[in-house]
């Protein structure tokens, strides 16, 4: 791996940073440069700032902030390539002599507090004299195994870690996208695979060759679509560009390093300060043992097979500080080749594609890589290193976790650096805790952690792992099995992460919150939660738990870690003795829960400070306060569901559990859809809906209760309206009776006339009128015991009364979702307003509009064109033809968004409880029988017979067939989604790429990278020697996907070499041979499964300070200060990286955001600087002097630029390479290069945008147009004309397809791709195809739209042109026909005529002299007939114009 370190030590929030509020800057809060002086280094060669090595200057200036830590500039140092190689330091004042003296050897002073804020360090210390010096200090074993792990992490690591969770972590192919020909020059030093290498294989004369590539050479290097002519087929191997597929190789630097098996130190060599030996092989072939100690490294004297660490003789023994400088000193190689690593090209062009991800898990690519395993001796020695454990009872404590977090939570927060301060710590608390969490779930479901309940089921036992409390999210102690069991427990607990979340942004003051995740892993979910104190110490005292006197302190609950969706497995199972006693004990006597329901409305319980805690939650979240009745039918007021519990720890503080119903069910999904027929096939019965946790969104409540406050006000000012208007006649009627004699009634008058104009005054009404709540327990179902027999239950709904506001608003919620949510979501669809990509995009934008994903079915069933009536007319009628464009693609996604969704179900059934042999095999018969039936109809599984089992039966996975899976989904679809998909779906609508993308990257599965055939026409090609899969293993990723474009065919020595036929024959006769013997008959086999990942959901909440701090400033921007709010918005991207960390998927939007609007901002400035550069010119001539005001340094566009390609290497390594947001960042990325005047970038950014758009969705989908039109246009501005008219011609084709020809999308391009015929000469094909665009405009726009009149005056300046050029061409013929010649080409007279012709057609329209009145006042139908050389036939109505849209142009 790189060194993370690739830049100048730096903060990583910019330096500029304003506070929220600017009238009360403080000084002493602004960030300030600090410097500092570092050691000498004495072993370092005077070779080795040469060498590459990064200087290490004199002082080294720091920008810091103030509340910052000297813990905090520890870690920035030693990160940084100015002192990565500072061994155990401290930080020292300026002694007093030479506070600040320059060439002198500086003495020290005071050792200052590393716990000590930088404003306290520096009180009443001048800016310019704040200085501080790092001296080294001795050692101790912690720090020196953290030194050598920290040498380990620069040495190795990276994509290719067998301990990371994945293959491929983090990978970013943004400089290999952006930089071709560079990747390609060092993954292929001798040329391309394939290219013709000059003396080897030639059968042409030299000389030909030669000449050829001169020629090329010339001409230079290809911009990207310069040859393009259509689509390449589609490859699922283009998800990593060509020249990144080969994992890039890294020099080596040592041939081992490992802790020397002399290792630890004898009692003896302990109190002389040993501390741990190394042993080293370098690269010139020596092996060297080095001691560790307090006082540093050096060489001993040691061998393989004698002991003796002794120092070597002085000199020789290479003795430091720093580990480091020993070895630069020892080994020339390793000097060399360490130094290359810091003057990696990659890092140093992208630096944000080598830092490390520390606050989110980093994305995994569905295709990976294969790469070679290194040996790495320090690799099984890890945990040593960061523990320094050598045995079970040397192990330090875990973490606690809960705690952790709790304190964290309990920071103060009364300023802004303390905000920032907690919310940096807790988002890193979060991540650490996801990441633990991720880890131990696999360890937990391979058996290697013993239950603490052995002796019950399985589903209902229990784990402690690193403080960690895990259990599985079924329903293992049968609490749900009126709701659905399994099913309801496992969708309980999606909730309850989801509650947990949600009051996790609320913050409120004094409740505590689990750290909760959910991980899906090997068709289980599992459920890790933090421990809540006490929760496994027994009661000690009978005392009535109900009692609210009664101390919670002295009472603990077994089940309190559990959510509801733990599915009380926790509770059940704790309370079991240790001994495995069988006889259960009621779960409602022995408990910590002092708030809610214990088990249901059973047994409620009451606590002051709870309700009050939990009547704060209920407002935010439109809740109402509710009665429920307990068993003895005492009826409790609760705020939350019965189920929501709270609960008091050991430790005093106050949780709150089970968060799964903190919304109101949906009625209306329970009695229409559980049981019944399907949507569009009426009649039909389908199986019963899985479960009954159908609850609401809490995104549908808010856009409800904001529908009906929205209709409340109009009402309310209505009636106000109404009411001055009575009150108006009422006067006047009055006035008409006073007398007019009367002086004083008419004084009165005037007055009441006048306090009548004042009430005219605008009012405002009072929102804490309007009330909407819901009540969360409205329409549940609780299982309780029978009367009179406790044994058995009864399942009752207590809370039906809809004469209650709070529960009729449960019922009209549910209404509203369907009556108005869902059509107006289709509808906004229709309109062009919204598109989904892919199924989670499509997901997100649904739960953002509260819409639950079981309302697929009733989605697809509105985007049919018979159900066009349903959807809002005005806004169909607004978006004209061409919306069914939009509906069958969305209905699409829509349709294979629940083909995955069953499909994961059926694969999820598979994998449980199979061996972690059979995965892979599993996994791949699964994909064959769904998506490569095309290629085998009927695909063997590969399954061996376990040898420890004799009569073990065949799994379930291995009877899988293609017709029974298909079969299998269908009735997974009828049953979950009510929906009925086409007979032919799966023959003839199925993608399969972009399914086989879905199924990997939800469920958790890497691939091969490679290309996957899922037709038997693919197939046979590849069997024969196709190009696509002649690759042997040792040669995957170089030639897995059709040979590269021209322009990354440049080899390493500037080079390009022609490719002689495809890159099949880049692998030689030796492995087509090899790869047809091992020929795949099926698209997928068993090897080409990689790995397996854990699919996580955490509850880690968005910090609210930077989003503040950044909608600060475009508050400001709003309101025309532009300079402040440019600040704010600084200070906002300096919150998210201090919060988030530089490599995190929020810290990718605040930088596209701020791109965005430095890029709208420089636009501004650049066309007032010029609007005052004209004034100047017109008052003063053109030598006049304009003082222009300053302008923002940051208002520029290469910082916009930077900033967005920032935003996309995050975006990469953080969502994933394809992720819908990666490729937005592409397209915008591409906008704002060209906007630089960087031409070829943003070509090759949007040659990726195509390729993501193929591997997402298709090359059909609506967006793809604009995606052409834009490359189109970038082209276009590079005065490419010729390419660029057919990327247009490929827009209006696809949006001829999509939308038809009478769409204002189709006329769109209509009139572009004119423009592009134009400048291209062909006049002819240019007005037909804007004639056509003329037509819509008028039909669509009518005929006063400035569009429409801009359309008919490119016609009339087209039909000008056109018939001067007809004119000059038949001229021309005449002339030739007369001299009987051929000397005059007519093809070079029309091209030769063609630029003032281009130029005309581009100004104005105007009446054409040319050719004479008569042609001048034709029709336009009649000058296109003159233009062709037509007759005298009638020229064809407007109307029938229709057919011509796809008129095509000449080649």
């Amino acid at each position: 791996m790189t060194p993370t370190a690739t830049e100048p030590v730096k903060d990583p929030a910019p330096e500029v940073q304003a506070p929220v509020e600017p009238q009360e800057i403080d000084e002493d809060l602004q960030p300030f440069e600090l410097s500092l002086y570092l050691p000498a280094r004495p072993l370092l060669p005077s070779s080795g700032p040469s060498s590459g090595l990064p200087e290490t200057p004199s002082p080294l200036n720091v920008a810091v902030t103030p509340q910052e830590t000297l813990n905090d500039l520890r870690v920035t140092i030693t990160d940084s390539p100015e002192g990565y190689w500072l061994g155990s330091f401290c930080f020292r004042r300026p002694g007093p002599a030479q506070a600040n003296t320059k060439g002198a050897k500086p003495s020290l002073g005071e050792r200052v507090s590393e716990w000590s804020e930088l404003r306290e360090i520096f009180k009443d210390v001048p800016k310019d004299k704040r200085v501080l010096h790092i001296a080294h200090v001795p050692f101790n074993e912690a720090d020196a195994r953290s030194h050598v792990q920290r040498l380990r992490d620069l040495l190795t690591g990276g994509q290719a870690d067998p301990t990371s969770i994945g293959v491929d972590a983090a990978l970013s192919v943004h400089d290999a996208v952006k930089n071709p020909e560079a990747w390609l020059k060092e993954s292929y030093p001798h040329g391309l695979p394939g290219t013709i290498v000059k003396g080897k294989g030639n059968n042409r004369s030299g000389n030909s060759k030669e000449k050829d590539a001169a020629q090329e050479e010339a001409a230079g290097p290809k911009t990207p679509f310069q040859d393009w002519n259509g689509w390449s087929p589609s490859s699922t191997s283009n998800l990593v560009p060509f020249q990144a597929r080969k994992p890039r190789p890294f020099p080596s630097c040592l041939r081992h390093l490992s802790l020397a098996s002399w290792n630890p130190p004898p009692q003896h060599l302990k109190v002389q300060g040993h501390l741990l030996y190394l042993q080293v092989g370098t690269l010139e072939g020596e092996n060297i043992y080095i001691t560790a100690s307090t006082r540093g490294f050096y060489i001993n004297r040691s061998s393989g097979s004698k002991f003796d660490p002794t120092p070597r003789t002085q000199g020789q023994d290479y003795a430091s500080c720093s580990l480091f400088d020993l070895l630069c000193g020892y080994s020339p190689l390793f000097l060399t080749n360490f130094a290359k690593l810091f003057n990696d090209p990659v890092s140093s062009r992208d630096y944000f594609s080598a830092v490390p991800v520390t606050n989110s898990l980093p994305a995994h690519p569905w295709l990976a890589r294969q790469h070679n395993h290194q040996m790495d001796p320090l690799r099984s020695q890890t945990a040593y290193l960061l523990t320094g454990a050598t045995s079970a009872d040397t192990l330090e404590g875990t973490r606690d976790w809960n705690d952790e977090l709790q304190s964290t939570r309990e920071l103060p927060r009364s300023n802004l650096p303390e905000r920032l301060m907690r919310d940096r710590v807790l988002n890193r608390i979060y991540a650490e805790f996801t990441l633990a969490a991720t880890r131990a779930v696999p360890r937990v479901a391979a058996g290697e952690v013993q239950a603490m309940n052995p002796m019950d089921k399985p589903d209902a036992q229990m784990f402690i792992v690193n403080n960690l409390f895990i259990s599985k999210g079924a329903d293992g102690v049968d609490i749900y099995p009126h709701m659905g069991g399994d099913e309801a427990a496992h969708v309980a607990v999606s909730k309850d992460v989801q509650g947990i979340k949600t009051l996790n942004s609320l913050d409120v003051d004094g409740l505590c919150l689990l750290g909760t995740v959910v991980v899906d892993w090997k068709g289980e979910r599992w459920v890790a939660q933090s421990i809540v104190p006490g929760l496994f110490r027994r009661r000690e005292d009978d005392d009535e738990a109900t009692s609210q006197e009664a101390k919670p302190e002295a009472a603990t609950e077994p089940k309190a870690n559990g959510d509801a969706s733990a599915d009380a497995a926790q509770p059940a199972a704790a309370e079991k003795p240790a001994s495995g006693d069988s006889l259960k004990q009621n779960p409602n006597e022995d408990t910590q829960v002092v708030y809610g329901g214990v088990e249901g409305p059973e047994v409620i319980r009451k606590d002051a400070a709870f309700h009050k805690l939990f009547g704060q939650i209920a407002q935010t979240l439109r809740l109402s306060l509710h009665q429920v009745e307990d068993a003895k039918k005492v009826k409790h007021d609760l705020w939350l569901s019965v189920d929501s519990k709270g609960l008091r720890g050991a430790d005093g503080r106050k949780y709150v559990l089970d968060l799964a119903r903190l919304n109101p069910v949906d009625i209306q999904w329970l009695e229409k859809d559980v049981h019944g027929g399907l949507i569009e096939a009426d009649g039909v019965e389908a199986e019963a809906y899985p479960h009954r946790m159908t609850l609401l969104r809490p995104e549908l409540l808010e856009i409800y209760w904001d529908n009906e406050f929205r209709k409340w006000a109009r009402e309310k000012l209505a009636a106000r309206e109404e009411e001055k208007k009575r009150q108006q006649e009422e006067q006047e009627s009055a006035k008409k009776a006073v007398t007019d004699g009367d002086e004083a009634q008419k004084d009165a008058g005037e007055e009441g006339k006048e306090g009548a104009t004042e009430e005219k005054e605008p009012e405002r009404i009072d929102s804490s009128e309007f009330k909407l709540s819901f009540n969360p327990d409205a329409f549940v179902e609780f299982k309780l015991p029978e009367d009179d027999d406790a044994s058995s239950s009864k399942v009752v709904t207590p809370i039906t009364d809809e004469s209650d506001p709070s529960v009729a608003a449960v019922r009209l919620a549910g209404q509203f979702l369907r009556e108005t949510a869902i059509p107006r979501f289709v509808t906004d669809v229709a309109a062009g307003l919204f598109s989904a990509a892919d199924g989670a995009s499509l997901c997100r934008q649904m739960h953002s509009r509260g819409i639950n994903v079981r309302y697929l079915g009733y989605i697809a069933e509105l985007c049919h064109p018979s159900k066009k009536e349903r959807l809002d007319e005005e806004l169909i009628k607004k978006a004209g033809p061409g919306h069914e464009g939009f509906l069958k693609a969305f209905r699409s996604v829509v349709s294979h968004e629940m083909v995955f969704r069953a499909s994961k179900r059926i694969l999820r059934a598979l994998l449980k409880g199979i061996e972690q042999v059979e995965v892979s095999a599993c996994v791949s018969h699964f994909l064959n029988c769904l998506l490569g039936s095309s290629v085998e109809p009927n695909p063997s599984p590969v399954w061996t017979k376990s040898p420890f089992s004799a009569d073990e039966a065949a799994p379930a996975w291995t009877e899988l067939t293609p017709e029974s899976l298909v079969e299998q989904v269908r009735a997974e679809i009828r049953k979950r989604f009510r929906f009925e998909l086409p007979r032919s779906f799966f023959e003839t609508d199925l993608r399969k790429p972009q399914l086989l993308r879905e199924i990997a990257l939800r469920c958790g599965i890497q691939l091969k990278l490679q290309d996957y055939k899922f037709e038997a026409s693919e197939v046979a090609g590849v069997i024969n020697g196709s190009p696509a899969q002649n690759v042997s293993e040792e040669s995957q990723g170089e030639a897995v996907a059709p040979a590269p474009s021209a322009a990354q065919q440049q080899n390493a020595g500037g080079k390009k070499r022609k490719n002689k036929g495809s890159a099949s024959n880049s692998a030689g006769p030796k492995k087509v041979t090899e790869d047809k013997k091992s020929a795949k008959t099926t698209t997928f086999e068993p090897e080409d499964i990689v790995n397996l990942l854990p699919v996580v959901k955490d509850s880690t909440p968005k910090s609210t300070l930077a989003e503040e701090a950044f909608e600060a400033g475009r508050i400001s921007i709003s309101r025309g200060d532009r300079d402040l709010g440019i600040e704010l918005l600084m200070e906002g991207v300096s919150f998210h990286e201090q919060i988030y960390g530089l490599v995190h998927p929020e810290v990718a939007r605040c930088y596209s955001l701020f791109a965005t609007i430095i890029h709208h901002f420089a636009g501004i400035i650049a066309m007032e600087t010029a609007e005052k550069m004209r004034q100047a010119q017109a008052e003063h001539g053109e030598d006049a002097q304009v003082e222009l005001p300053a302008i923002n340094e940051h208002l520029t566009l290469a910082n916009a630029v930077r900033y967005q390609r920032q935003a996309v290497t995050v975006s990469e390594r953080t969502l994933g390479l394809d992720h819908p947001e990666t490729l937005n960042q592409y397209m915008n990325l591409a906008v704002l290069e060209r906007s630089e005047g960087n031409t070829e970038a943003s070509l090759l950014c949007q040659q990726r945008v195509l390729e993501l758009w193929d591997i997402i969705y298709g090359k059909d989908h609506p967006d793809v147009v604009n995606a052409l039109s834009n490359v189109a246009l970038t082209l276009q501005n590079a005065r490419q004309f010729d390419a660029s008219l057919k990327l247009y011609q490929a827009a209006h084709d696809l949006a001829l397809s999509i939308f038809g020809p009478d769409s204002i999308h189709t006329a769109n391009l209509a009139h572009e791709l004119s423009q592009a015929l134009t400048l291209t000469g062909d006049l002819k094909t240019a007005l037909s195809v804007e004639k056509e665009a003329w037509r819509v405009f008028e039909e669509r726009l009518g005929k006063d739209d400035a569009q429409t009149k801009e359309s008919e005056a490119f016609c009339s300046s087209l039909a000008a042109s056109a018939v001067r050029v007809a004119k000059l061409e038949k001229e021309a013929k005449a002339r030739e026909a007369r001299s009987g010649g051929f000397g005059i080409n007519a093809n070079g007279i029309s091209r030769n005529a063609v630029p003032p012709s281009a130029a005309a057609a581009a100004s104005p329209a105007r009446k054409s002299t040319v050719g004479g009145e008569q042609v001048a006042n034709r029709s336009l139908d009649d000058i296109v007939k003159y233009i062709q050389g037509g007759g005298n036939a009638p020229s064809p109505s407007r109307n029938k114009g229709k057919s011509k849209a796809g008129i095509k142009t000449r080649k």
